[in-house]
């Protein structure tokens, strides 16, 4: 899959299906990307979880509008353990 240079993302009332599974591919393979803000029904934790592990490069990430229980916020915050590039 070519990736393009992308640098941020940023997903309001978008409901479409497979989606979610885009933007985790994106956070995988996307060397550029730095802010990703997100509402909720975007993705789901778990999609997220998983590009984040393998994302080096995310600076900036808005959940703030996702509306995520106590218990997929801690799904995210073990996925964010070791990562270093993530400034708020």
């Amino acid at each position: 899959i070519k990736v393009p240079q992308l640098t941020d993302l940023t997903f309001f009332e978008i409901k479409v299906e497979g989606v979610g599974d885009a933007i985790r591919e994106v956070l995988q393979r996307c060397p550029t990307l730095t802010v990703l803000s997100l509402d909720k029904g975007v993705m789901t934790v778990q999609q997220l979880a998983e590009g984040l592990k393998a994302n080096r490069t995310l600076t900036r990430l808005d959940v703030s509008f996702c509306r995520w229980n106590d218990d997929a916020m801690n799904v995210l915050a073990e996925a964010l353990r070791n990562n270093t590039s993530l400034k708020s």
